[in-house]
């Protein structure tokens, strides 16, 4: 069949210009039109393509910029964490003082001395206060705030920062200079607001004063001294838990450098990667 006056049936119809079909040219054009569908979809397909590496690239590179500014926050919590810790060795040595002088006979034992500044003041009048960790996450917000696909552009960098700054180990570390502590501190003054304001005619803790003339009374308070010794507890096993924070800091420090390094040598071709 090689041409075909006014078709009749509607598939030859449908490949028929004209009046006539012809079996050569509709094979040249379906070629044509193949070559033009194709050449069409590699260059749309390359595009995207292109556009993808270029995301994929960009991607990359902000990783890289917020992973250095996280190693400089790191140095700034071990800094952070390391001064943490001087203070609460010191606090912890100050009141265990304390503690051990509890049953000593004598009007003083709750009154300290201040050398560097030349002045007496009772410890415990302190006990209310705390200090919940909290080391700098400034950047760290910004990296967490990355999608799935940011996390995976160096996922053991991710995974290390990830537990580093937002972990099982900072939660505790949190959470026992927190709310362990508040529960502390929170029984504590509710027993001088009610034992010691029933018992007593006037409670000023801040005054020394009110530590010597009653200095009898708070040694027999089993519930103050225990409270103390709760509180000595904590500050120890915090203790503990920083020094073990500070060392994985160290390390991870170490860690992400290095794969900085690693990911500054790295070659790129405009968007794609030089595997030499």
């Amino acid at each position: 069949m090689d041409k075909i006056k006014d078709p009749k049936k509607w598939y030859i119809r449908l490949f028929t210009i004209g009046k006539v079909f012809k079996p050569k040219t509709f094979i040249d054009n379906l070629k044509k039109y193949i070559f033009e569908f194709l050449g069409f979809f590699l260059v749309v397909t390359f595009s995207f393509y292109t556009e993808s590496k270029g995301t994929d690239f960009e991607m990359r590179n902000n990783y890289l910029d917020i992973s250095k500014n996280l190693s400089d926050e790191m140095s700034e919590l071990l800094l952070y964490s390391q001064e943490y810790l001087d203070t609460n060795e010191w606090v912890t040595d100050l009141f265990r003082e304390q503690y051990f002088r509890w049953e000593q006979d004598n009007d003083s034992i709750f009154i300290s001395y201040e050398e560097d500044e030349g002045f007496h003041y009772p410890p415990m009048s302190y006990f209310g206060i705390r200090d919940p960790f909290n080391p700098p996450k400034s950047i760290f917000e910004l990296f967490n705030r990355g999608t799935q696909d940011f996390f995976l552009v160096n996922q053991d960098v991710s995974v290390l920062i990830l537990n580093l700054f937002d972990g099982d180990d900072l939660e505790t570390l949190i959470e026992n200079t927190d709310n362990e502590e508040k529960g502390l501190i929170d029984g504590f003054n509710n027993h001088i607001a009610t034992k010691w304001g029933n018992d007593l005619k006037e409670v000023d803790i801040a005054s020394n004063e009110f530590w010597i003339e009653n200095r009898e009374y708070i040694q027999n308070d089993r519930f103050i001294k225990f409270s103390l010794f709760r509180r000595i507890e904590l500050w120890v096993q915090v203790e503990e838990q920083i020094k073990d924070y500070i060392k994985t800091a160290q390390e991870d420090i170490t860690i992400l450098d290095e794969k900085i390094l690693e990911m500054e040598a790295e070659k790129y071709f405009i968007y794609w990667k030089i595997p030499f």
